[in-house]
């Protein structure tokens, strides 16, 4: 009977411990905790406070079990919240257990030293844990785990005349077993609930389906497929009102509309959320700085006393306030949307609009979200371009390419292939259909998604069926994790097949690596019908080796023909760059033509693949490209008929 109790006491306290911290975690991300603003002490305060009540109830109801009125239970509450909560919370919350334990429970010399070493070690953990990478900082602290309980061991065993028995082993092990299972289960529950979104709120939930359903996989399209495309941003963020104006929304929509019309842009559109929520949405030019647009008007919104405090709920329900018909028109001339969080006490640490993301994801670890932008936008600083990289590695956020550039084949009518160049994270690394999927699947992770990747992943037709070249860091392909099986699988999630996909390696890499290693890993690479390129290709020391991998495309480093003073005298260097390809089988291609002088250099070689963003502003027709096709393009560069 004894052991019953025992088992059902531990299995009791697993379930309402793991409930209450889910509890007390969704408590914290409900917007009458996020909106006030509360200090951080006074949080964890509370926090603590509610784990100690509940040991000391829990010691109280199962008082005939002796573990749970002896040291190994607030033991393994405190060793279960320093790995989960910190610290400070984690001692606040034994309080309560521990009392009870020394007024209740008569408790052995052995105890004291055991109390001891806990606080010892959890003291440690603390210290150490910030100069530790993450995956480090899970060895440390199981190292202190056990490292507790072999010196428990020996403490009590001189106790006890070194005799040891199951029983004693067991009932020592409870209390730092009970931590791992903790442990173990609250984190998988958590990414559970994350990705069910049970976690947050409803409204929460709800908001974020409508976003994905309404925004996200419609208005994105529509503007893909009606191609209208231009260089403006269009921002989304949320506002708070005072309360008095919530029964008089007809009166305050014009008050609002004017106020924010006045303080932040003519060309804002005022929506309803709720009761006591507006937002509105924000079109800016491309070359505006977020950062100073907020700034500038911030005083002006402030003295009516809104605060702003963006997408905590995006956008809820809009009750027909503002229809998803005028919402498509009003985005079908915007190059992408931008979704930034922004929190007003934090505006002046914000150097970047990359930053806004990187802040915000900072503020509210664990929120859903989906962060849609267009990267070209951000690659013209340097700071903007780190800020991307510190959000990839730092919360999980999947960045796709930023651009799809055609490249035309002089010999057919058709569009011959498409680059891809991503920002970090290759295109193929995406293990879902859709990134709406992807997004509700991984939950609190965020999704960065390019305007141009979007047109990639349609989904309908893989990518135009047209083959595509795709860049692949070399280092991920040379790595011992890389998988061919996996590599070819991605190509079927993007219903493409692996005689379509060209991975893409950069030659400045290239000597990172022993040639013979490099050579058969590639010649493995081509035995599964898969092609590949190099890139950045010039004539230099790895000239030799480039002939041994014989890669099926070559990419010219674009300094070749981007200067025109150096390209004019670098037509000799096209011309045996030609005939090197033509000895290795391989296929020559000038992909970052930019300008007519470029075009006009490029066509007067043997080149047969070009490409470029010059194709992207109709300023030459692609239709062009036949046998003769130099004759019609020089004709039209010239303007004649």
């Amino acid at each position: 009977m004894k052991i019953f109790i025992n088992v059902l006491a531990i299995l009791f306290f697993i379930v309402f411990f793991s409930g209450l911290y889910f509890l007390i975690e969704r408590s914290k991300k409900s917007d009458y905790i996020t909106r006030k603003n509360y200090p951080k002490l006074l949080i964890e305060s509370l926090e603590g406070v509610v784990y100690s009540l509940f040991g000391l109830i829990f010691q109280i109801v199962f008082y005939q079990t002796s573990q749970f009125s002896q040291p190994y239970f607030y033991i393994s509450i405190g060793l279960t919240l320093i790995f989960l909560r910190g610290a400070f919370v984690s001692c606040v919350s034994i309080i309560g257990s521990m009392l009870y334990s020394m007024f209740i429970y008569p408790i052995d010399k052995v105890f004291y030293y055991i109390i001891a070493i806990m606080f010892v070690s959890m003291t440690l953990t603390v210290l150490i844990k910030p100069f530790l990478k993450p995956k480090f900082s899970l060895l440390i602290n199981s190292i202190f785990l056990f490292a507790n309980i072999i010196i428990m061991w020996g403490i009590s065993s001189t106790q006890l005349n070194y005799e040891f028995t199951v029983q004693f082993v067991l009932a020592t092990l409870l209390p730092f077993l009970l931590p791992i299972v903790l442990i173990l289960l609250i984190s998988y529950l958590l990414r559970f609930l994350r990705s069910a979104n049970l976690l947050y709120e409803s409204s929460t939930y709800d908001t974020l389906k409508f976003y994905r359903e309404s925004i996200s996989a419609k208005v994105i399209q529509d503007m893909i497929s009606s191609k209208k495309v231009s260089e403006a941003l269009f921002v989304i963020l949320e506002m708070n009102w005072s309360k008095e104006l919530e029964n008089n929304w007809n009166d305050f929509e014009k008050m609002a509309l004017e106020i924010v019309q006045s303080t932040v842009s003519k060309d804002a559109a005022l929506f309803k959320v709720n009761s006591t929520q507006y937002g509105f949405f924000l079109p800016t030019n491309e070359m505006a700085d977020l950062k100073t647009v907020i700034e500038e008007n911030k005083g002006a919104i402030r003295t009516k006393g809104e605060t702003f405090k963006a997408l905590e709920k995006m956008l809820l329900e809009m009750e027909g306030e503002y229809s998803l018909e005028d919402l498509t028109a009003k985005l079908s001339m915007r190059a992408g949307i931008v979704v930034y969080g922004l929190q007003e006490q934090d505006i002046f640490k914000m150097q970047s609009q990359a930053e806004f993301a990187l802040e915000y994801s900072r503020w509210n670890k664990g929120w859903n979200r989906v962060i849609v932008f267009d990267p070209k936008v951000y690659k013209k600083r340097a700071s903007d371009y780190a800020a991307i990289k510190t959000l990839d590695n730092s919360i999980g956020v999947l960045s796709i390419s930023n651009e799809f550039t055609p490249i035309y084949s002089l010999k057919e009518t058709r569009t011959a292939l498409n680059v891809a160049l991503p920002i970090t994270t290759d295109v193929l690394d995406v293990k879902y259909a859709s990134v709406e999927e992807y997004a509700e699947y991984m939950g609190y992770k965020s999704v960065l998604l390019s305007y141009n990747a979007a047109q990639a992943l349609k989904m309908s037709d893989g990518w135009n069926k047209t083959p595509i070249v795709v860049y692949y860091p070399l280092e991920k392909f040379m790595s011992n994790e890389f998988e061919f099986e996996e590599l070819i699988a991605s190509f079927a999630r993007f219903k493409q097949s692996k005689e379509n996909v060209i991975l893409s390696f950069d030659s400045k890499v290239l000597n990172m690596f022993e040639d013979k290693s490099l050579l058969k890993k590639l010649r493995k690479l081509k035995s599964t019908g898969i092609q590949f390129a190099i890139f950045n290709f010039n004539i230099n020391e790895q000239t030799e080796l480039i002939a041994k991998l014989k890669p099926n495309y070559i990419f010219l480093d674009k300094s070749i023909y981007q200067s025109t003073i150096i390209s004019r005298l670098n037509t000799g260097l096209m011309a045996e760059l030609l005939k090197f390809a033509k000895v290795i089988n391989s296929k020559l291609v000038a992909h970052a033509i930019s300008k007519e002088s470029e075009l006009e250099l490029i066509l007067s070689t043997n080149i047969e693949f070009i490409g470029g963003p010059i194709f992207n502003r109709s300023e030459i027709e692609p239709t062009y490209f036949k046998k003769k096709s130099r004759i019609y393009i020089e004709q039209l560069q010239k303007g004649e008929k």
